[in-house]
């Protein structure tokens, strides 16, 4: 569909209206193609080199080759297809993020650590990829992440729309819930998010905290 490849590609590397997007240097395109088996009858008729008796058979034939249509991704700096092997598995996997955050037909979306093996600045635009599609396209995400970088990001938001710089986040958008295992028990504990982008409960075992005791 070419409103979603053209929204995939916005946020791929690109310019949206959030003017923010993941400058991932790469995009995706469409392409459709037929293939010709070397033993068909068309082929025959090609390499005999068509004429005024064939060409209407030739036509018929063509148009008979079933189309194949795929995605390929393109390297907006060298201008050139690439395969997703190619690329870094941290694009490779955060491709499917993007397209699903952007796809009409998915509403509920759980993803494990969507920012897995892409860089800092590449996390932390995830987290306005998440923003736009769940206030925008009405999406609810269920996330496991690991990602500071993420987490800022979405606090930053709620600051600035108690600010009034960027109103699109409020702390009733989002819940953050830590997850952790004693005893071979699985505990649950909700951690607040104040308006001003803080949180109002301490992360356990000091998560959360290392980023003040590496800076100061």
């Amino acid at each position: 569909h070419h409103s979603l490849i053209d929204d995939v590609n916005r946020w791929m590397h690109g310019e949206n209206e959030e003017g923010t997007s993941l400058l991932a240097g790469y995009t995706v395109k469409l392409n459709e193609s037929k293939q010709l088996p070397l033993s068909s009858r068309l082929m025959g008729l090609l390499q005999a080199g068509a004429s005024e008796d064939n060409q209407s058979e030739i036509k018929k034939l063509l148009e008979e080759l079933v189309s194949d249509r795929h995605i390929v991704l393109w390297d907006e700096k060298r201008q050139i297809p690439v395969h997703a092997q190619d690329v870094g598995i941290g694009i490779s996997q955060l491709l499917p993020v993007v397209v699903a955050a952007l796809s009409e037909q998915a509403t509920l979306l759980s993803v494990e650590q969507p920012e897995l093996h892409v860089h800092p600045r590449m996390q932390a635009a995830v987290g306005d990829l998440l923003i736009h599609a769940a206030k925008k396209l009405n999406k609810t995400f269920l996330l496991e992440t690991h990602s500071e970088h993420l987490m800022l990001r979405l606090l930053k938001r709620i600051r600035e729309s108690a600010e009034h710089i960027n109103p699109t986040l409020v702390p009733d958008d989002i819940g953050v819930v830590y997850v952790e295992c004693v005893e071979g028990e699985t505990r649950l504990i909700p951690i607040r998010v104040a308006t001003d982008g803080k949180f109002l409960d301490r992360w356990p075992k000091g998560f959360f905290a290392e980023r003040a005791e590496e800076l100061f």
